[in-house]
């Protein structure tokens, strides 16, 4: 043994184990490198990673403790997956989701200490790094990665190999499968994991992953295609809701595929082209957990009921100004006293009136955060908004998220409008939701100062945060915070996300739905770039407003690295500047296509001769129950009907437009429009 001075080290010892390891990999040609106890490698791996017996004692006599590590990629012709079962995720039940048998993919296989494993596979080229994209608990190191070294040793045990070490068969290694490639998906927006999401909400999106898929795989020859699409689209909608991530959804149905046989008979890229369109589709109509069974004559039966309605609401909301019962509340008007009475007021004419509810709500991404403000931003102006009249007063804009770039939407509407001091973005708001809450009881103060006419809260879901929106007491308390805040006259208008597939009602509890006077559902912009907003409450006038909008941007120079800075805001639009253009999935295209035959240039055609005709053609539905096709059918007609394109009402079903309309003016969608 001699003693490093002055550029000289100490031999190794010949029982080291990472020693043994690391030559065992280098004798057969396999390259490795030093690490610490900590991971951290300790040369400049890359380059210096080496199969020379010499240089790898060398490094052991100046780091006898050190692990070795092997290059992943070209340099060691070896791509490793890394079975992770740390952190509550457990990758090798995610393989076997996935169809895989973890101890039949590779006949090198690796037991980590921390009870994972790696499986050895042939370097595939392109192949790189990634971690849970495939799945939780799998991870990729292929090019530009490395993994500890077959045998490695440190504290809290062994890289054990569990069949054939790498060193006694380098070329017998199977290819990566494919089910496990990876898929680029650079062109799709990313949807942010939901973080408040509740544990029963996360546990719901599992169970309809793993039974979509379960339900997937076994689907028969002849209806595969279909399965696939209606697959896609569900788990797409509960993707949309940030529950389940984009690329477990997408190898978990690659996998269903393999496992029915579609796989191997269409080929992968025409399975994720239906896997993508299909996910497209469903991200447009989110899905929603189903509401709680909530018996609400019970719920009403144990709630007290005072007199005096501000008192309840003071007394729920844990305020110390109630308001006491009133005497002799109860008016008796006749029909010339209602004649007489002076005509209720607004706050925008035939839209919201002072002392009502609103609520604009609809897909993540269509623009509530953006007609929200242009119409308080009109309010505090007096201008007219979408062609309706205002009244002009102060406005309160409650930003509960995303302050900042709200106040650069502010920016762009003052660049676009001129300025508007009437018009108040409220900042700091975090918890109105809690009882005696501090932002509450602050906000009523500066209401009952200032009198605002219309207050905007941005988004429900941040200004209440920890409340169940599925229940009745947590929505009836958003109810009753709204109410307080209407004490002095002003509207208000909360800021939510749509419900379940048909959209028409804001997500969450009934209870809310019930307590709107105006409710507004935007749908994302379509192919030129036009938000529409469909009325589906409004107790002050018509609900077929033509409400519709673009999205303008703003500049305001660069930044600090000379980059453009730009604010959204809404850019209005007449009512009827715009034609509208449904979209139509390709079942309601074959249905018309179907109708067109049948009607041969005339205005309608039998009810039950379309039903027959299109049950028979195969573009309309591939299913082989006729139970099946008939749903399909009606499923695509009343789709049609909604789209104000044809009128079923009788036996004969007659079309609203010409003919020739019926070609090319309509957008399309992936699959249908509704969740199936």
């Amino acid at each position: 043994m001699t003693i490093a001075v002055s550029g000289y080290h100490k031999s190794p010892r010949n029982d080291n184990p990472n020693l043994a390891a690391a030559l065992k990999l280098a004798q057969a040609g396999v390259p490795v490198f030093p690490v610490s106890q900590d991971r951290k490698p300790l040369v400049k791996w890359k380059d210096a990673a080496t199969a020379d017996a010499a240089q790898v004692r060398r490094w052991w006599g100046r780091w006898p403790d050190a692990m070795p590590a092997m290059p992943t990629g070209a340099k060691s012709g070896v791509s490793v997956l890394d079975v992770d079962m740390k952190n509550g995720k457990d990758g090798f039940a995610a393989l076997r989701s996935l169809g895989l048998d973890p101890e039949t993919l590779s006949h090198v296989r690796v037991q980590t200490p921390s009870g994972g494993g790696h499986i050895y596979f042939r370097h595939r080229k392109g192949l790189t790094n990634s971690a849970s994209k495939l799945a939780p608990g799998l991870d990729v190191r292929g090019e530009g990665g490395y993994v500890h070294a077959l045998g490695a040793v440190n504290g809290k045990g062994a890289f054990e190999v569990l069949d054939t070490h790498i060193a006694d068969d380098v070329l017998g290694l199977p290819e990566w499968p494919d089910v496990l490639k990876p898929v680029r998906r650079a062109e799709e927006p990313v949807q942010p994991m939901a973080p408040d999401a509740s544990d029963q909400d996360r546990a719901w999106a599992r169970r309809e992953l793993d039974d979509v898929c379960a339900a997937l795989a076994d689907a028969e020859p002849g209806g595969r295609n279909h399965a696939l699409n209606e697959a896609a689209f569900r788990l797409g909608g509960v993707e949309a809701l940030g529950l389940l991530d984009g690329n477990e959804v997408g190898f978990r149905l690659l996998a269903a595929c393999a496992a029915n046989g579609l796989l191997s008979e269409d080929g992968k890229e025409a399975c994720l082209a239906t896997i993508k369109s299909g996910r497209k589709s469903g991200r447009k109509v989110p899905r929603y957990p189903p509401d709680p069974d909530v018996d609400l004559d019970e719920w009403f039966d144990d709630l007290d009921t005072p007199d005096d309605l501000d008192a309840e609401i003071a007394r729920i909301l844990g305020l110390d100004d109630p308001t006491p019962p009133a005497a002799g509340k109860l008016t008796f008007r006749t029909p010339d006293d209602c004649a007489a009475e002076a005509p209720r007021g607004y706050v925008v004419k035939g839209l919201i009136a002072p002392g009502q509810i609103g609520c604009i709500f609809g897909d993540p991404g269509a623009g509530k955060s953006l007609i929200a403000p242009s119409i308080g931003y009109a309010v505090a102006q007096g201008r007219e908004t979408f062609g309706l009249r205002t009244k002009a007063a102060p406005v309160f804009y409650v930003a509960a998220e995303d302050e900042a770039g709200m106040g650069w939407r502010v920016r762009a509407l003052r660049a676009a409008h001129g300025s508007a001091q009437d018009f108040k973005l409220v900042g700091g708001v975090s918890n109105l939701f809690a009882k005696e809450s501090p932002d509450l009881k602050e906000l009523r103060q500066a209401v009952k100062r200032d009198r605002p006419g219309l207050i905007v809260i941005d988004t429900l879901a941040m200004a209440f945060p920890g409340m169940d929106e599925n229940s009745a007491e947590g929505m009836g308390r958003v109810v009753a915070v709204a109410r307080a805040l209407t004490k002095w006259g002003a509207a208000v208008i909360l800021i939510h996300h749509g419900t379940k597939a048909e959209g028409n009602t804001p997500r969450g509890h009934s209870l809310l739905n019930g307590a709107l006077d105006m409710a507004l559902h935007l749908t994302a912009k379509d192919q030129n770039g036009i938000v529409r907003g469909k009325l589906t409450k409004n107790r002050n006038g018509s609900c077929d407003l033509d409400i519709a909008f673009t999205i303008g941007v703003h500049g305001f120079g660069p930044d600090d690295d000379g980059d453009e800075i730009q604010a959204a805001f809404a850019e209005e639009l007449a009512p009827g500047a715009a034609m509208r253009t449904p979209s139509l999935s390709p079942t309601e295209r074959a249905v018309l296509a179907v109708f067109a035959r049948l009607a041969d240039g005339a205005a309608s055609v039998g009810r039950t001769a379309l039903r027959e005709a299109a049950m028979a053609d195969a573009a309309v539905s591939s299913a082989d129950s006729p139970a099946s096709r008939k749903d399909t059918f009606n499923r695509a007609l009343r789709g049609l009907v909604r789209k104000n394109l044809i009128d079923a009402t009788g036996d004969q079903v007659a079309l609203l437009r010409p003919a020739d309309d019926l070609t090319d003016d309509f957008d399309d969608l992936d699959e249908e429009g509704t969740d199936p």
